[in-house]
């Protein structure tokens, strides 16, 4: 996998923190360095050398996942939350709404918190922002703490997946 320039972009530890209050802990972060892993703290990373396609993802995931290729780890994120080997997920990505895996995304999560203005993000160190990106983002969530993750409306709009009523 070739890294594009602009891909690394560290999630703020404020996120990180809101993100290990929903689900309790971080299990795996499938796209991530170990510069990053420093603050996220997940119990298992996976970087762009191991190839995180090539490895089985259980548990409570976080993913903020290269942008140039979100789509292909948010269908292996899904896939594996349907196969119920990843118990909980939340995800930041760019929020590309009209993208086939956008919607799989926003299908498959719980709530969305849509930011309000642009998030953003660190290269050398967690305590310099160095500016933001060219895009909104979204934080999805997958999984059983839709109350929790409400904390999340800090940052902007929480919406909840809508669910009809269907009389069998």
């Amino acid at each position: 996998m070739l890294k594009r320039l602009g891909d690394e972009n560290y999630t703020p530890k404020e996120v990180i923190e809101m993100v290990r209050s929903v689900m309790g802990g971080i299990d795996l972060d499938p796209t991530s360095t170990p510069k990053a892993n420093d603050v996220v703290g997940a119990a298992k990373f996976y970087t762009i050398d191991d190839d995180a396609m090539k490895h089985p993802w259980a548990g409570r995931v976080f993913m903020n996942p290269p942008y140039s290729c979100s789509g292909k780890f948010v269908r292996k994120l899904v896939s594996e939350y349907s196969k119920k080997s990843v118990t909980e997920a939340t995800v930041l990505v760019n929020a590309y709404t009209d993208t086939s895996w956008f919607h799989l995304l926003a299908d498959s999560s719980s709530v969305i918190c849509m930011t309000r203005g642009r998030l953003g993000f660190w290269k050398t160190s967690p305590d310099n922002i160095v500016g933001q990106n060219r895009m909104g983002q979204c934080i999805a969530y997958m999984g059983p703490n839709r109350d929790k993750f409400l904390e999340f409306c800090t940052l902007g709009t929480v919406f909840e997946k809508y669910k009809p009523k269907v009389d069998l």
